[in-house]
């Protein structure tokens, strides 16, 4: 699969609206117009939009509907950030959200768009927490939802990020998943070769996460085995510049979403916010720094480890499929396979290199909302993730 020979097609797997290939992003304005929009609003990142190229969609656009954009908010979306985003949204009144950017970005506008007409959004917000949707206003506008990254997947899901000071909330309905996707590798292009390792890497924890997962599904595991079997080959060609290998990767963190829109992730993850947070690790990067510890613990784990809801047979099955997905014979082996893999891709491992000493282990494991690790495959408490974290150092 390469991308100078390949026309924009259905997305992978080809059950959900969308258009997928290098040059995509052309095929936006004509989506506009057979909509009808005359109001659309642009939700982008402040310096992608114009890096990626992807700027260039406006030219189309301006005929068609009246267009405003916004990108003032932070890479870590706060509630801060989205009332002023919808503040946009009651002054403009869009027919239609445009996400263009990373995974934060791609967040933001969906979380805009659930929220657009909301009068109270920390009860509306608390309510979503809750699973209450009745407060959702009916009259939102239509979300599309295009990637400059490779990696966060968040165009395939049904939820989305957003800090209340320093603590991560996830959000989750269906008001969040995209009404139309679209995939334009060319525009993962510009990124730097740290850019596409750490959003690579995302999506390559993202699939084995899904794999071992409590909440794992035949769909969600078929999800997640297509899309290692693009990543792991093409991730480390990618990022030493072979500009080939950009619809594999794209593909496969595509896939990587649809699995953990079925499955939600586990500890690698889980972890991983406080570490973003509070270092400015980015998000991949920080979801990579303990996964290897986290695939050891799995890889060991007795019956007496596992959560309750969890058959001892599926946890081996699920870890034996896992490894045989990545080319191992043994599940053991997935801790130092993992560390070879970043090393292929050129990021670094060890917390000691990024600030974090053990003595702000106690306070990061804290950080992390056990309910939270409900869906990893074993259960963790606070003593354990510091052992993670110290086995990570």
């Amino acid at each position: 699969m390469q991308d100078n020979s390949s026309a924009p097609r259905a997305l992978p797997h080809g059950d959900r609206p969308g258009v997928f290939g290098r040059g995509a992003i052309d095929s936006l304005p004509e989506y506009a117009k057979r909509h009808g929009y005359s109001r659309i609003l642009l939700v982008t990142g402040k310096r992608s939009f114009d890096s990626s190229g992807a700027a260039r969609v406006v030219a189309g656009l301006a005929p068609i509907a009246t267009i405003d954009r916004w990108s003032d908010f932070e890479p870590n979306p706060s509630t801060d950030d989205l009332a002023c985003g919808l503040s946009k949204i009651a002054q403009f009144n869009p027919e239609l959200v445009v996400g263009i950017g990373g995974g934060s970005v791609l967040d933001m506008a969906k979380l805009v768009r659930a929220f657009a007409g909301t009068t109270d959004l920390m009860a509306d917000l608390h309510s979503y927490k809750a699973g209450d949707f009745s407060r959702l206003p009916s009259d939102q506008p239509d979300l599309v939802l295009l990637p400059t990254t490779a990696g966060s997947g968040s165009e395939a899901t049904h939820f989305a990020v957003v800090y209340v000071g320093s603590e991560k909330h996830s959000v989750a309905s269906a008001s969040l998943r995209a009404d139309y996707v679209i995939l334009d590798s060319e525009l993962s292009m510009s990124a730097s070769p740290y850019q596409k390792a750490t959003s690579g890497i995302d999506a390559v924890c993202q699939s084995m996460e899904s794999i071992w997962a409590v909440a794992s599904t035949a769909e969600s595991h078929r999800f997640a085995v297509e899309a290692l079997a693009l990543l792991i080959p093409a991730l480390p060609e990618w990022v030493a510049g072979n500009n080939d290998m950009a619809e594999r990767v794209v593909a496969g963190s595509h896939l990587a979403g649809r699995a953990i829109d079925e499955t939600k992730t586990t500890g690698p993850h889980a972890m991983s916010y406080a570490l973003t947070k509070q270092y400015g690790i980015s998000h991949g990067h920080a979801v990579a720094l303990t996964f290897s510890a986290f695939a050891v613990a799995h890889a060991s784990a007795g019956a007496d480890k596992l959560q309750g809801a969890l058959p001892p047979q599926a946890h081996r099955v699920s870890m034996a499929a896992l490894s045989d997905a990545v080319g191992l014979r043994e599940p053991s082996e997935l801790g130092d396979w993992f560390r070879r893999f970043c090393a292929s891709v050129n990021l670094k491992l060890g917390l000691h290199h990024y600030g974090v000493d053990s003595a702000a282990y106690p306070a990061l494991a804290q950080c992390v909302n056990l309910e939270r690790l409900s869906n990893n495959p074993i259960e963790m408490s606070h003593s354990d993730l510091c052992e993670i974290l110290h086995r990570s150092r």
